[in-house]
């Protein structure tokens, strides 16, 4: 009997948790809205951010620079490991001089600087070209 009782306990909280998360998924639905690109903007944008507002002119832009044989590209997101591995939303980079970017490290053939901030403008959806080093 006891058995029947401790186990109609743990469903009773288990519905119950799951209740909850119900109610955190709406209000976080409606976090989700997306961001308006008529918004001044304070600061450099992330890489999630540049690839969602898709900005036509020049935008600073700060994330992850990250370098290996695939060529250059900033990410939102940085991997703890070592060397750091790029994560998250990731934009390639084009007419990037990395020996001009102070601050990097380069391990096992990877070269990174995190954070970093470039001013880049738009080629198409993922390639960007570096206008200027921050």
């Amino acid at each position: 009997m006891r058995r029947i009782l401790f186990l109609l306990i743990g469903v009773t909280l288990v519905l119950a948790a799951c209740g909850d998360s119900d109610d955190t998924g709406d209000e976080t639905a409606s976090d989700d809205a997306p961001a308006t690109t008529d918004a001044p903007v304070d600061g450099p944008l992330d890489v999630a951010q540049l690839l969602e507002q898709q900005p036509d002119g020049v935008v600073d832009v700060t994330g992850l620079l990250f370098v290996d044989e695939s060529g250059p590209r900033m990410c939102e997101l940085t991997l703890e490991s070592f060397p750091p591995q790029c994560g998250g939303a990731v934009v390639f980079l084009v007419d990037l001089d990395i020996n001009a970017v102070a601050g990097t490290q380069t391990e096992q053939g990877i070269t990174w600087k995190d954070p970093h901030v470039a001013s880049l403008q738009r080629i198409d959806d993922t390639s960007y070209r570096v206008v200027q080093e921050g």
